[in-house]
């Protein structure tokens, strides 16, 4: 085996396991009343654009934190649009909360350091 062949075997192996740590730009999070949640949304090109929405039949407010960019509150029906590299959910109600995250239009990729 050549140097080259050895050498792509084994970044496949490396990084292989590492496959359900990538980050999912798209999804949807079901909160338990006070429930806190993070999901990585950290791309190849740095900080992903995303919109994220709280469902209408959720039974109350989420505060929705796009690392590193200022919370937001959203109620049932609400949407904020951001960048980074992350996603905090809080649910600051008193029953279930549903809220969905996804690429926004025209999204992609910032730089490692946003916009």
């Amino acid at each position: 085996m050549t140097g080259l062949k050895a050498f792509v075997v084994a970044l496949t192996f490396a990084l292989a396991p590492s496959g359900s740590a990538l980050a999912q730009n798209f999804g949807s999070i079901a909160l338990k009343p006070g429930e806190t949640k993070t999901v990585s949304i950290f791309g190849i090109g740095g900080y992903q654009r995303v919109r994220v929405c709280n469902d209408l039949q959720s039974l109350g407010a989420v505060k929705v934190t796009i690392r590193p960019r200022d919370p937001r509150v959203l109620q049932p029906g609400l949407c904020t649009e951001d960048s980074g590299d992350r996603i905090e959910f809080v649910n600051q109600g008193s029953g279930q909360a549903l809220v969905e995250y996804n690429s926004a239009p025209g999204g992609g990729g910032f730089g490692m350091f946003g916009d």
